[in-house]
C-alpha cells in the first residue's frame, strides 16, 4: 500500500476486508447461480471455487497496477525535478530550500514524496535516514541511484550542485533510452 501511494487512504485492514468482500460477493453470486440452475454438478462447484479464488486476488492485481503507475510517474518526473533542483541549488539555495521550492512548483507522486521527506527532516530525522525512507516508499531504481549519489556527496563533501547536474543528465539519458526501447 505504501508503494502504491496509499490509494484512497486504505490501510491494511480495509484492504484485506475488501479482498474478503470480493470473494464473498462472488460466492453469493455463485450460490444464487447454482440455485437458479437446478442441476448441481462438480463442474459448477469447481467453476465457482475458481471464481472465488480469482476474486480474492483481483484487489492485488489492482494494487500492483497502482504501484506500477506510480513508479512510472516518479520515473518520468525525476529528470525534470532534478533539473529544477540543480537550477535552484546553483542559484544559491541550500538543498532543503531548493527541494522545498521544487515541491511548491511541481505536482505528482515525486513531489509528494519529496514533501514527505522534507517533513521528516523538519521533524528531526537525519537527512540520510529520510533519503532511505524515500527509497523504501517508492522502490524506483533511478531514484535509488540519485539517493545513493546524494548520500555519497554528503559523506565525501562533494558539491551538491555538481552531483545534481550529473544525476539530471543521467536520468534524461535513461529516459531517452527507455523511450527508444519502447
Amino acid at each position: 500500500l505504501t508503494l502504491a501511494g496509499n490509494p484512497r487512504a486504505l490501510d491494511v485492514d480495509k484492504f484485506l476486508a475488501f479482498k474478503a468482500l470480493c470473494s464473498l460477493f462472488v460466492l453469493a453470486i455463485a450460490i444464487v447461480a447454482s440455485v437458479i440452475q437446478t442441476s448441481f454438478s462438480f463442474r459448477t462447484l469447481l467453476g465457482g471455487g475458481l471464481l472465488i479464488i480469482v476474486a480474492f486476488f483481483v484487489p492485488d492485481i489492482w494494487l500492483q497496477s497502482k504501484i506500477k503507475d506510480r513508479q512510472k510517474a516518479i520515473r518520468l518526473a525525476l529528470p525534470d525535478t532534478l533539473d529544477l533542483l540543480t537550477i535552484s541549488v546553483e542559484a544559491g539555495l541550500g538543498f532543503d530550500s531548493a527541494l522545498s521550492k521544487v515541491v511548491g512548483n511541481t505536482v505528482g507522486p515525486l513531489s509528494e514524496e519529496f514533501f514527505r521527506m522534507l517533513q521528516e527532516i523538519q521533524l528531526g530525522t537525519p537527512r540520510s535516514q529520510a533519503f532511505r525512507n524515500l527509497v523504501e516508499r517508492t522502490d524506483v531504481p533511478e531514484l535509488n541511484s540519485f539517493v545513493i549519489a546524494m548520500l555519497q556527496a554528503d559523506i565525501f563533501g562533494i558539491s551538491v550542485g555538481k552531483v545534481l547536474r550529473v544525476q539530471a543528465q543521467e536520468m534524461r539519458t535513461k529516459r531517452r533510452q527507455r523511450a527508444e526501447e519502447i
